[in-house]
């Protein structure tokens, strides 16, 4: 079952790579962003939402149009 660990500011040029893996349009220094966040989690699932919006702080990177995004995780039995 999964459930709801985090509630997160995501920077859109992140979303491909998050969701399918393809960090063709990224830069190294991103990738290792990316790949540092992703460690805090367990097999994540991501839900976005659809309204973007500058965030000064999001979850990696540099200030930039982020989606709020919901983490979900397996449930820790």
């Amino acid at each position: 079952m999964l459930i709801h660990t985090d509630t997160i500011k995501i920077p859109t040029y992140a979303i491909c790579y998050l969701e399918y893996g393809d960090c063709s349009a990224l830069e190294h220094g991103d990738i290792q962003a990316i790949d540092f966040f992703l460690e805090r989690y367990n097999s994540p699932v991501f839900e976005y939402g659809e309204e973007k919006y500058f965030s000064h702080n999001p979850a990696f990177g540099l200030g930039m149009t982020c989606v709020e995004c919901k983490v979900f995780e397996q449930e820790q039995k």
